[in-house]
């Protein structure tokens, strides 16, 4: 649940499994923000990017201490999150902070997009704000998941059972779940499409409504 991945606003103490993931630069002089508190839980000066003791240092300013550009940004959120995803015991909790959203200048509308893939990932906490943010991408399910799901299809329709269906006979306000159409009017068309039991399925006819809305803003094509 998205509820149970939210970053505390104030953090003054870390749980043995949590990593506290604090904006740095590349430098590594971790002289004020949480880059200074981060100093407490293991964070090294002189290192400006990775994991040391229980905190993971991710670069938005660069060595001369100049904001860096997001493009570069992005790519060491990229590695953090590779890293969160491949770690091996399986039990590190990465509590993300506001980075890049205090001395760096940067909004959460800025940053919050470059955490898209984490979204799926339950070991990556996210602030509230970032994930107010991520939800306008598309509809966050209840099992967390963002794209690659039934519910954030353009092509879903909600299947609901009937009193005369033999099969999943039941009142018409009861869902008995999706139909995938093949196009967006397939169903007018009367061509076929695919038949779900589990809304939080994901078939080759998904859409991502996402995407879809990034097309119609020219942002990206399909």
């Amino acid at each position: 649940m998205i509820s149970e991945r939210i970053t505390p606003e104030n953090i003054s103490s870390l749980k043995e499994n949590e990593v506290f993931c604090f904006g740095s630069n590349e430098a590594g002089k971790h002289g004020k923000g949480a880059a200074k508190t981060a100093l407490k839980w293991g964070a090294e000066y002189g290192k400006g990017f990775g994991h040391y003791g229980q905190t993971v240092a991710i670069p938005t300013k660069d060595k001369y201490i100049k904001t860096l550009e997001l493009d570069k940004i992005q790519k060491y959120v990229n590695k953090v999150i590779e890293y969160a995803e491949n770690d091996n015991s399986h039990s590190l909790i990465f509590l993300v902070t506001e980075i890049g959203t205090g001395l760096a200048g940067y909004t959460p509308e800025d940053i919050a997009p470059m955490f898209r893939d984490a979204i799926n990932l339950h070991n990556i906490h996210l602030p509230q704000s970032f994930w107010k943010v991520l939800s306008k991408y598309g509809p966050l399910c209840d099992l967390g998941h963002n794209g690659d799901c039934c519910c954030n299809c353009m092509n879903q329709i909600t299947l609901y059972k009937h009193p005369w269906n033999t099969i999943n006979k039941g009142s018409t306000s009861e869902e008995s779940g999706l139909y995938a159409c093949i196009s967006r009017h397939a169903c007018d068309d009367n061509r076929k499409g695919e038949v779900y039991e589990s809304k939080h399925g994901c078939c080759e006819l998904h859409i991502r409504k996402t995407l879809r809305e990034l097309k119609l803003k020219n942002i990206v094509s399909l």
